[in-house]
């Protein structure tokens, strides 16, 4: 009688599904007011960016003198929401790191829209 050799086969466990929770994209978390040349006024936007995220990609920016693409509130009709109780939606915008003048983190603030 020949001899037979046998495998055993791993079980491999089942893949657990993760547990990441979907960022929250209809919460104003950031401020970011803006100083543009040659403006009369200092323009403040509204972002759905963690501060913390929003803070990161500032540094990096600023020290190359780069661009930053963020989300912004916008209105019902795209242009951006200067007042938090206006935002519908968001909507991505470049702006230059050098005109940025404050970042500001916002807690408790909802899109109604």
């Amino acid at each position: 009688m020949p001899a037979t050799k046998t495998t055993k086969t791993k079980k491999t466990p089942a893949k657990e599904k993760s547990t990441v929770k979907e960022k929250d994209t209809n919460t104003i978390k950031t401020a970011i007011r803006v100083n543009y040349p040659g403006a009369s006024s200092i323009v403040t936007y509204f972002s759905n960016m963690p501060v913390d995220d929003f803070t990161n990609g500032y540094a990096e920016a600023r020290l190359k003198d780069g661009v930053l693409k963020i989300t912004i509130g916008a209105q019902d009709d795209g242009k951006p929401a200067y007042y938090q109780i206006s935002v519908v939606n968001f909507v991505s915008m470049l702006i230059p790191a050098k005109y940025i003048q404050s970042i500001q983190a916002l807690r408790g603030y909802k899109d109604e829209g």
